[in-house]
């Protein structure tokens, strides 16, 4: 049935056996004809590691064929490419959505390329680190096994490799809503070091000035001298989330909709302790699709400036506060919502 498989080609190099899963770098392709499809986070497979949009150019048969000659050799795969053991269970937390932390944003359609360069992913109790290698369609990715929630956040250190986030106590939130033409430009103000937008800012929302103010100025400092250390960490948890299956071209897409799903984006300074952080939750009366619909979506965004204490940045992420209703006004829906 599959004598296909037994054709050399003489351009694949078997992985040598005895080579454990986990230092076996996979690419794209070799995971899509695997699984049978694109990896519900979309990190591994997605536009800017295959020809995703250009359905001619997809060929799973061809890919089984080649991932077979490279993989089965070191029993990573049988005849028919189907995981051993130990690869299917690094994959099935790959299999639905769950939660997904990355070190960046997914790219769109047409980027040319992905910055991100790992993504754990899977639920609570089981998860897989995927770690990226190389650049656009030359990239490969190793799994690996996260374990269960509490072992995320060491994982999470040594796939990024982040700086030590330093304590600045006492740990301090302050939420606001963006969008307001009086805090427009906000972000850039705060690491340029403007003293009178900062200030007007903490004013407006409750913030301690004088603390923010030392704040920005250290961060402008740091700027200035070229050692302004921060990083992008992004969490998505569709655990109690509603999913839908969206059949796109040649592949098929896991599309959160909704539901009880949470959001958080964090831009974080770890040599001074301080993150500014964007969350996305559901708010009272919105639809179970809210997730799906940008206008919906940007009604249930808000976000904080963060002192962070002892707690990792994970747990801080993962915190998921409720929306702040008393900073703005109740949500209605819009007519035909």
């Amino acid at each position: 049935m599959f004598g296909f498989f037994k054709r050399r080609d003489e351009s694949v190099v078997p992985v040598a056996p005895g080579t454990p899963v986990d230092k076996v770098s996979f690419t794209p392709r070799e995971v899509f004809a695997i699984m049978g499809d694109v990896d519900p986070c979309v990190f591994i497979c997605n536009t800017t590691t295959m020809e995703l949009l250009r359905p001619a150019l997809v060929r799973p048969d061809e890919w089984r064929r080649r991932a077979v000659e490279r993989l089965a050799p070191a029993g990573i795969v049988d005849d028919a490419c189907n995981p051993c053991p130990e690869l299917e269970r690094l994959l099935e937390p790959l299999r639905t959505r769950g939660v997904e932390i990355s070190d960046g944003v997914k790219p769109l359609p047409g980027d040319a390329r992905d910055g991100r360069s790992f993504c754990l992913h899977g639920t609570y109790e089981r998860s897989t680190l995927i770690r990226s290698r190389g650049d656009g369609r030359g990239r490969t990715f190793t799994l690996s096994d996260a374990g269960s929630r509490e072992n995320w956040w060491a994982h999470m250190l040594r796939a990024a490799v982040l700086p030590c986030v330093r304590s600045a106590p006492p740990a301090t939130s302050i939420s606001f809503i963006e969008g307001g033409l009086a805090d427009a430009g906000f972000p850039e103000s705060l690491v340029r070091g403007d003293a009178a937008a900062v200030r007007a800012f903490a004013e407006r929302w409750g913030a301690d000035s004088d603390r923010l103010a030392a704040t920005s100025s250290a961060l402008a400092k740091d700027r200035k001298n070229g050692g302004l250390d921060m990083c992008r960490i992004r969490l998505i948890d569709a655990t109690d989330g509603d999913v839908e299956r969206k059949q796109a071209r040649s592949f098929s897409m896991q599309r959160l909709v909704g539901g009880n799903a949470y959001a958080a984006e964090v831009v974080l300074f770890p040599a001074h302790g301080f993150a500014y952080t964007v969350r996305l939750c559901r708010r009272g009366g919105m639809p179970c699709d809210w997730y799906s619909k940008d206008v919906i979506r940007r009604a249930a965004t808000f976000c904080s400036i963060d002192w962070l204490g002892e707690e990792d940045v994970l747990a801080h992420l993962m915190s998921n506060p409720p929306f702040p209703e008393h900073l703005t006004t109740p949500w209605r829906p819009a007519g035909g919502e």
